[in-house]
């Protein structure tokens, strides 16, 4: 990183530091993203909470770690990515399905 924007940087937090309004704005950019706004985003973590218990299973079938798992549910991850998302909504299915049938018994 050019020295010139580590001193903007550093400016910047000094400023949002001294500017509380600052500071509150820049939390208001994230807060679409944390709020569960986007609708498939909203929908994937809901199939994922039914299937907390069975996390490894659905890492498997999607083809995702752990970690990624838990960094989406808390929010971490800016952009989960469509595919990835689509790919965690077929496997919470087919877990989901899979307990269905395990329960009808």
């Amino acid at each position: 990183m050019p020295l010139k924007w580590r001193y903007r940087a550093l400016a910047l937090k000094l400023e949002m530091h001294q500017n509380p309004a600052m500071a509150a704005a820049k939390k208001t950019l994230r807060a679409p993203f944390d709020a569960g706004a986007y609708p498939l985003t909203a929908a994937v973590r809901g199939k994922l909470e039914e299937t907390r218990r069975f996390w490894p299973h659905v890492q498997r079938k999607a083809g995702v770690s752990r970690s990624w798992i838990t960094q989406f549910m808390a929010g971490k991850l800016p952009n989960p990515g469509v595919d990835t998302l689509h790919r965690l909504s077929t496997a919470c299915d087919k877990v989901l399905r899979a307990l269905a049938l395990l329960n009808a018994d």
